[in-house]
């Protein structure tokens, strides 16, 4: 938390960064929609013309949507991983 550990909540100080949280979530969702919604299509071969104009945005939804739904059982593994039992 910046604001916290950085700034001790005082809004007058300079390091302080009103919204930061927000502007946070927004950049990693807006990251996430182009990368699903345009470059990686693209670099797997789907042609521009079908992207363009508005294809993209329904692309990018669906691939973050897939991921949203995918995170907890990435974590759930992760948490789970360091007490599988290994055989050799």
């Amino acid at each position: 938390n910046w604001n916290y550990a950085i700034a001790k909540w005082e809004e007058d100080a300079l390091l302080y960064i009103p919204h930061i949280t927000k502007f946070y979530v927004l950049f990693l969702l807006t990251s996430s929609l182009l990368y699903r919604g345009i470059y990686f299509p693209i670099k797997n071969g789907i042609a521009v013309s079908y992207l363009f104009p508005f294809k993209w945005i329904k692309v990018g939804l669906l691939g973050l949507a897939l991921d949203i739904v995918k995170a907890p059982g990435y974590i759930f593994g992760a948490i789970l991983y360091p007490y599988k039992k290994h055989r050799d």
